[in-house]
């Protein structure tokens, strides 16, 4: 029963935070899982991943996350 009530209660939390995204949970929930990042390579200072997308709807419910993340060297290739 807790689970369930923290669960109602994180989708109320998003709900009231993101209507001013004019978005539904579900709608901003998707967005977040489409957070992509870049290998960005600075001359002769190794390479580092930049993140582009969706940074305004975490700072909105108070997540921060670093804009630039260490590289760790591993690939995911899709079909898509």
């Amino acid at each position: 029963m807790q689970l369930v009530t923290l669960a109602y209660m994180t989708i109320r939390k998003l709900y009231s935070t993101w209507v001013n995204f004019d978005l539904t949970v579900k709608e901003g929930l998707k967005q977040l899982s489409t957070i992509c990042s870049t290998e960005m390579i600075p001359k002769g200072h190794g390479s580092c991943l930049k993140i582009l997308r969706s940074r305004e709807l975490l700072k909105a419910v108070n997540v921060r996350m670093s804009i630039v993340l260490t590289s760790r060297r591993v690939y995911l290739v899709t079909g898509k």
